[in-house]
């Protein structure tokens, strides 16, 4: 799966790449050196937590999420990065005429451009303990996966389709910044050519 995300306003980067390539014809370093800015950029937006492109925060987590992660102890948090293997699996690429960076993590679509999800209907098994003594005595609470070796019963349920909606918080964008270094870097590149 590709994400391919095209970048407004670099078209002056862009001209200088076309016009001055002719002058030189191995332009791997520099084309790493530019992909190695985009990185950064990228990089940029998890640690802001932002477009840096619009500088426009992204949306923040729906309080169901972040409850959840908040029982796993992973919130409070970073937005996109609850594991990090978003994050980590943001790479530079460079040819002879290209500079890149991109991922290939199968859900980081979802995350760039925002969308619906749609859970298909599927059954799950929920257990019940009974419990005899102590605070809880004469209750019949969901089983924690700590005494489910000691549950009393389960029961098999269905839970329903469902969709659930993800905002766009779009980290492969470039800031203002970062292109304005790309375009120091390519005319730099070609004057001392």
């Amino acid at each position: 799966m590709a994400i391919i995300v095209e970048i407004k306003g670099i078209e002056e980067a862009q001209k200088i790449i076309n016009s001055l390539a002719a002058k030189s014809k191995d332009l791997k370093p520099v084309m790493r050196e530019v992909s190695e800015i985009m990185l950064s950029s990228v990089q940029e937006n998890f640690k802001r937590q932002a477009d840096m492109s619009t500088l426009r925060g992204w949306p923040i987590l729906s309080t169901k999420t972040m409850k959840a992660r908040a029982k796993k102890g992973k919130w409070p948090g970073e937005i996109l990065k609850v594991s990090g293997q978003l994050f980590d699996s943001i790479q530079p690429d460079s040819t002879n005429d290209s500079a890149t960076v991109g991922t290939n993590v199968e859900y980081a679509a979802i995350h760039h451009f925002g969308g619906i999800i749609t859970i298909k209907t599927r059954e799950k098994v929920i257990t019940f303990k009974d419990y005899k003594r102590g605070k809880r005595k004469g209750l019949t609470l969901f089983a924690e996966k700590k005494t489910r070796q000691m549950y009393t019963y389960s029961r098999k349920i269905k839970i329903g389709e469902h969709q659930i909606k993800i905002p766009a918080r779009p980290y492969l964008t470039l800031s203002k910044k970062a292109i304005d270094e790309i375009i120091d870097t390519l005319t730099t590149y070609f004057n001392t050519k």
